[in-house]
C-alpha cells in the first residue's frame, strides 16, 4: 500500500495555514439560573487546529435534507468545504465550525463567519485531506477589507 502521509503534510503545509475549531452542539436546552431563560447546552470542543475554509466552487454538492434542529430547508448552493489534516477526527452533522485564526494575508472575513456541518467527512482508503461539507449559517457583521 502507498504511503500518502507525505503528501498529506505537504498539502497541510501549503493549503491549511488557517486554525479551525469544531464543536458539537449539547443535546437539550438547559435553564440559565441567572436569567430563568432556557438556553443552548454549552458545545464540546471536537477538533481545533490545521484546517481551511474554502468558498463555493463549481461543483454542486446536491440536496442537503433539513433537520430537526433547523426551521428552514437547507441551501443546496452554499457548499463551504472544510479541509482539515486525515488524523483530525471526523465531523459530525450538525457540528459548527469557526475559524478562530487566519494565516498571514489570510481573509480576515473568515473570523467573523460560522459554518454548520451538512455532511460528514468522506471516507477513502488513501486520505490525503479530510473533506466537509459545510454550509454557513448566518453572516455577521463581516470585517472591513
Amino acid at each position: 500500500m502507498l504511503d500518502v502521509s507525505p503528501l498529506a503534510n505537504l498539502v497541510q503545509e501549503l493549503v491549511m495555514g488557517d486554525t479551525v475549531r469544531v464543536e458539537r452542539p449539547g443535546a437539550d436546552r438547559v435553564l440559565d439560573e441567572r436569567t430563568g431563560q432556557l438556553v443552548d447546552a454549552p458545545r464540546t470542543l471536537v477538533y481545533e487546529g490545521p484546517g481551511a475554509m474554502v468558498g463555493p466552487g463549481s461543483q454542486p454538492i446536491g440536496r442537503v435534507l433539513p433537520t430537526d434542529l433547523l426551521e428552514h430547508v437547507d441551501d443546496p448552493k452554499a457548499g463551504y468545504k472544510l479541509l482539515t489534516p486525515p488524523q483530525a477526527p471526523v465531523p459530525a452533522r450538525d457540528d459548527y465550525v469557526t475559524v478562530t485564526a487566519v494565516h498571514q494575508g489570510g481573509d480576515q472575513s473568515l473570523l467573523n463567519r460560522d459554518w454548520r456541518v451538512a455532511r460528514t467527512g468522506h471516507g477513502n482508503t488513501m486520505v490525503v485531506v479530510r473533506m466537509t461539507w459545510c454550509d454557513e449559517i448566518q453572516p455577521k457583521t463581516l470585517a472591513a477589507p
